[in-house]
């Protein structure tokens, strides 16, 4: 009931935010630009049958697996999204100048779907590899180098390509590492028991293993679906418990604050309380926070995702505002966390000023504590 309760009002405020926003952007559009009443009508009825596209496409995709509408909703909650913060700009222009008002926001049409194609083409290109490279006066095993896969924010469900999930897992196991790590939102969504992604998955290959924690997309999707699809990928899921992967190396998981019984206190966990601080220890969780009182537990690094790094305007501003950390490599003291940008992308099919991103850790045994993105 409680669940029920929550969607209910998150369905009423996004619904009443989207309103607003279709409505602002009509009316500035209608109010400032010289049109026909018949094309005012056309675009009264585009709105309105975009946005409902938002909503009945999550419903057609979850329910009767038909996912166009959704694709399409998608890419509309992308463009509107854009185009609000474009005229959030104009309109502060207009009150300077607001005999130009015209153009400006003819201008501000014509920059918006610039951005939002820029955005849409920009997200086509494969994930990059990013190389993070953190140096520790802690052992890392025979070789003094240790490797990780980080993957984030996947956000695999009925309508991933299986060509990209293909190629994903080809170029994670040319990496060889050490040990995968899949820091939340892996799916987004029901995956059938005899769809291909699981098999696609299950060829996912490091010498350590694999290993995931909850997101919270998969509370979304449901987490006992989550967990029967990582059963059958092969994919260990920690719940605020750590595994000894080497002699020197231990990782720990953190459940995502979704979760019904997870009641975070400063985004720690009580398995942290007994760190063994003689190890690298890495702390793998959905959202980027807590490095601080981590690090002070006996974390040297800390893996996040979530943020995505904006997407798009105006997230990528908002997501500067709202997360200490947003994306990137950070520091606290001889702790770091590194918030990935996301190997895939929620909801609009778009990245702006981001790309999605694969990271490649190496940990490497020095005489001084340093942390550096390399690549």
């Amino acid at each position: 009931m409680g669940r029920l309760i929550s969607f209910l009002v998150f369905f009423v405020i996004f619904f009443g935010v989207m309103f607003g926003i279709h409505y602002f952007i009509f009316q500035v559009i209608t109010k400032n630009l010289t049109l026909s009443n018949k094309t005012i009508q056309w675009i009264k009825w585009l709105f309105i049958l975009s946005g409902i596209s938002i909503i009945a496409g999550q419903m057609l995709s979850r329910f009767l697996n038909i996912h166009f509408v959704q694709y399409y909703g998608y890419v509309w909650l992308g463009v509107i999204s854009i185009t609000f913060a474009v005229f959030m700009v104009a309109s502060l222009l207009k009150i300077i100048i607001p005999s130009a008002s015209g153009i400006i926001v003819l201008t501000a049409l014509v920059i918006s779907l610039l951005i939002s194609i820029y955005s849409f083409v920009n997200n086509m290109k494969e994930p990059v590899l990013r190389e993070v490279e953190i140096v520790t006066t802690k052992s890392t095993g025979v070789n003094g180098e240790f490797t990780i896969l980080q993957l984030s924010d996947v956000h695999i469900d009925g309508s991933t390509s299986q060509k990209d999930m293909k190629n994903l897992v080809k170029r994670v196991n040319a990496l060889s590492p050490d040990i995968i790590v899949i820091t939340g939102d892996l799916i987004d969504g029901r995956i059938e028991k005899k769809s291909a992604i699981n098999l696609i998955l299950k060829n996912l290959k490091s010498s350590n293993g694999i290993y995931a924690v909850t997101g919270n997309h998969e509370y979304y999707s449901g987490i006992d679906n989550f967990l029967v699809f990582t059963k059958r990928t092969g994919i260990k899921v920690l719940f605020d418990e750590y595994i000894d992967i080497t002699e020197n190396i231990s990782l720990y998981g953190m459940k995502d604050e979704t979760s019904n019984n997870s009641r975070r206190s400063n985004w720690t966990a009580d398995v942290l309380d007994i760190v063994n601080k003689d190890k690298f220890n890495i702390l793998i969780g959905h959202r980027p926070y807590g490095i601080e009182k981590n690090g002070g537990k006996g974390i040297d690094l800390q893996m996040a995702g979530h943020t995505h790094a904006g997407q798009i305007p105006p997230m990528d501003l908002l997501v500067q505002l709202v997360y200490r950390y947003p994306y990137g490599l950070y520091r606290s003291g001889n702790s770091f966390i590194y918030t990935s940008t996301g190997t895939g992308v929620w909801g609009p099919p778009m990245r702006f000023l981001s790309n999605s991103e694969i990271v490649l850790y190496r940990i490497i045994q020095g005489k001084k504590i340093s942390g550096r993105i390399s690549k």
